[in-house]
């Protein structure tokens, strides 16, 4: 009897991959990694935008959107190269409903230096301010590579770039939205 009445309550659940389902106890503020300042917005910016690099379950820094760095002799200069074939997703921004483009340089370089804009007002902008040059913070090399300066040396500088403020957004949403 007892079997009986489990399996006729049995309901199937729908896994589609479509969508992500996400119980939250508040409200999102924001699905711009600019303002991902509480811990459900951080979540669920997690889950839409990559990072350069993630810290991975034992807390290794691990490459995301970067495929790795190097670091200069006096440690005020990270030049960041970027994985090939990392495409956003298909998204009306991009100019036809259905098309999308590879991630850049531009890109990365783009995300970091609204973070630091005074116009966007990001929560997060301590991540860079006063920690990265303020006459040439960036500089791009080519579509996959680009350099990040510092004022002065910051050992942990480059796990700040875990952190879902500088998440790599294309310029394209950012207008469009």
């Amino acid at each position: 009897l007892l079997l009986s009445n489990l399996l006729s309550c049995y309901q199937e659940i729908n896994k589609s991959k479509d969508v992500l389902k996400f119980n939250i106890s508040q409200g999102l503020s924001s699905l711009d990694p600019d303002f991902a300042k509480d811990l459900s917005t951080t979540w669920m910016v997690g889950n839409i935008f990559d990072c350069l690099f993630t810290l991975d379950k034992n807390t290794v820094l691990t490459p995301q959107l970067a495929s790795h760095y190097e670091v200069n002799a006096d440690a005020t200069c990270y030049t960041i190269y970027m994985k090939r074939g990392v495409y956003f997703h298909k998204n009306v921004c991009f100019a036809l409903p259905d098309s999308t483009r590879m991630a850049s340089a531009f890109d990365a370089v783009y995300s970091l230096q609204r973070l630091l804009d005074p116009k966007t007002a990001s929560p997060g902008s301590w991540i860079l301010n006063g920690k990265v040059d303020s006459i040439q913070p960036f500089k791009i090399i080519d579509s996959f590579t680009f350099q990040i300066r510092l004022q002065k040396p910051f050992a942990q500088f480059i796990y700040n770039l875990t952190m879902q403020y500088t998440s790599v957004i294309p310029r394209e949403a950012v207008s469009y939205y």
